[in-house]
């Protein structure tokens, strides 16, 4: 307490001659005093009574104090925002009426104090209603969260207000239903709501974000399922527009969690769609029946293309909302017009926690064994393993190998797993797949390793047109067939020597010898459609590594192609005399090189000193 307060105190405890004041006690003074301060805003005060034996001065102190305490009260935070988005903020006493408040906002907006309302969690305050009593009395900086609610009030036609903000709500222009609302639109002179406004205009109030409206109608108890032209309700669309407030207070005030849109879609799934997994858990409660503990919410609702929730959740690789989903029990193996089911998205994703989630959801837990279906294709007839070797997604294959996935069933253009896997270079999944399929018994892998794509390539093929050398192992080990070859008439020998693989080469020789002749029975004279074999490839190449890895496996050096030339006229053409030289020691025939004479070749396709080949051949020749 200031000191000249204390003094003033002090000077008063004379009581003027011939008083007839009664005393009263010390405590019945200190219990006044104490509820005097209180009453003023004081919270703690230390108050020292300078008595000189009179109680009856005491009490003139206590008088004295009536007439003449004015401690400062205590300040208010007041945060207030019009349904159209305006915020009005400023302190005022704690002991000041709404009215007060009233007056403030409606001088801040340049409007008449009659025509605001004040609303505090859906309740309209009196103006009588005192500060203090609003707030909580465990709060050491006091505030309070209004919403301001502008009426017309007597002079403005409130019909009119109403017809221009539906029509600026339907042309989307937001901007002006803001400052249509901020003067009154929807309300009548009372502030109440017009019939025709509330569920109207709730949904414009969900669609542009004006939460403080949009919770404002609620409270009022708007109708919650009607439909705007696009079958939608408000909840359908607080979902689409992702607003938690509004989904929150929308499902305490029970609107139906069920209702589907023109397209089919319920609000759960915009919820999914929007990865919301915090609506989706709600909008599953919200559903909930207490007897049974199950959910009646409807999971298994479509959009036009089909998709569920939980298909949608696995789309857009929400993995929080997929955990929801299915502690609801969504149905995992539902498909959309495609064909592809939950499983084969998250495999599209590369998403192996939601695959094992989806696995372990549909499984039966006496016989341990998915009951998941890990076979559904899409229009292009591709597994979830399929998709999952196409992304070469190694945890996601993990899982669906666990899981028993067919690795044999081929998509549209015949292409397997273990296709995709090879393509992609993934030695490690070509592996997976190989051992997945093998037969415990004889210890053979029953992975058909000899499905073609629409070219006729096997998985081994197409690793050697990828030059992957760890893939080429793993497929040799699994003893793929060495000479299928492709429509062009190409096999896999024929691409290792094309990509300069003599190491390849030489496993696809020796994965095709016999152990009892030693001979290689892997087709060397395969020949393309030009006619080229494996040993001309090489030459034209001019990979000597290949060139000797073919020789030494006895290939034929005389077949030529279908301009005539055989493999010693590339070499010649490549300027190559060491391979020239191996050529006719394996047998070329030395005449060939007299091509090179002709005057036709020359100058483009002979190489300037093709005399000095002449020499190689010549001991030969004589």
């Amino acid at each position: 307490m200031p000191k000249h307060h204390l003094r003033e105190m002090r000077n008063s405890n004379r009581q003027s001659p011939g008083s007839s004041i009664y005393p009263e006690s010390i405590q019945e003074i200190r219990r006044s005093l104490y509820w005097i301060l209180e009453e003023h805003g004081v919270a703690c005060l230390n108050v020292l009574l300078f008595l000189d034996g009179s109680s009856c001065q005491g009490f003139l102190v206590l008088s004295h104090l009536k007439g003449m305490a004015r401690f400062p009260s205590p300040e208010v935070t007041v945060s207030s925002r019009t349904l159209g988005g305006r915020e009005v903020c400023f302190q005022i006493g704690a002991w000041e009426p709404v009215l007060s408040v009233k007056r403030r906002v409606a001088s801040e907006l340049r409007v008449p104090d009659f025509t605001i309302q004040l609303v505090q969690q859906g309740v309209t305050l009196k103006s009588e209603t005192m500060l203090k009593e609003l707030l909580r009395d465990d709060v050491t900086d006091p505030s309070l969260d209004l919403v301001i609610v502008r009426i017309p009030g007597q002079l403005l036609d409130y019909r009119q207000l109403l017809h221009k903000l539906v029509h600026a709500a339907n042309h989307s222009r937001f901007e002006e239903v803001r400052q249509l609302l901020d003067e009154g639109a929807g309300f009548d002179a009372e502030g109440n709501l017009l019939l025709d406004f509330g569920s109207n205009v709730l949904h414009v109030a969900v669609r542009g974000r004006l939460n403080d409206l949009a919770l404002h109608l609620i409270s009022q108890g708007v109708d919650l399922e009607s439909c705007n032209e696009m079958g939608r309700t408000p909840l359908v669309q607080a979902c689409i527009k992702n607003t938690p407030e509004v989904i929150t207070a929308l499902l305490a005030a029970r609107a139906d969690v069920n209702i589907k849109d023109s397209s089919g879609r319920s609000a759960v799934y915009y919820a999914a769609m929007k990865e919301n997994a915090a609506a989706v858990q709600q909008l599953i409660e919200a559903g909930a029946d207490s007897e049974e503990l199950e959910s009646v919410v409807d999971l298994e609702s479509c959009n036009e293309m089909g998709r569920t929730p939980l298909v949608q959740a696995c789309i857009k690789n929400a993995p929080e909302v997929i955990t929801a989903l299915l502690a609801a029990r969504a149905d995992v193996n539902i498909k959309d017009s495609s064909g592809r089911s939950a499983v084969y998205y998250a495999a599209m994703k590369e998403n192996a926690a939601a695959v094992q989630q989806l696995i372990e959801a549909g499984a039966d837990s006496e016989e341990l064994e998915s009951v998941v279906d890990l076979e559904s294709c899409n229009e292009m007839g591709r597994t979830p393993l399929v998709q999952a070797c196409i992304k070469n997604a190694p945890e996601v294959i993990t899982a669906l190998l666990a899981a028993r996935a067919d690795v044999n069933i081929k998509d549209s253009s015949g292409r397997s797993a273990v296709y995709y896997a090879a393509m992609k270079e993934n030695a490690a999944a070509v592996q997976q797949l190989i051992e997945a399929g093998a037969d415990s018994e004889e210890l053979e892998s029953v992975v058909d390793l000899e499905s073609c794509n629409e070219m006729g390539r096997t998985p081994l093929v197409q690793a050697c047109i990828k030059n992957a050398p760890e893939v080429i192992t793993a497929l040799l080990a699994a003893r793929a067939d060495v000479n299928i070859k492709d429509s062009s008439g190409r096999s896999a020998v024929y691409y290792a020597a094309m990509k300069e693989n003599a190491a390849a080469v030489q496993q696809l020789i020796e994965a095709g010898a016999d152990s009892e002749e030693l001979e290689s029975v892997v087709d060397l004279e395969s020949c393309n459609e030009m006619g080229r074999t494996p040993l001309v490839q090489a030459c034209i190449k001019n990979a000597p590594e290949v060139i000797t890895a073919l020789l030494a496996a006895r290939a034929d050096v005389n077949i030529k192609d279908s301009s005539g030339r055989s493999a010693v006229y590339y070499a010649a053409m490549k300027e190559n005399a060491a391979v020239v030289q191996q050529l006719i020691e394996a047998g070329a025939d030395p005449e060939e090189l007299e091509m090179l004479g002709c005057s036709g070749l020359r100058p483009l396709q002979t190489p300037k000193n093709w005399r000095s080949y002449l020499t190689c051949w010549a001991p030969w020749k004589m």
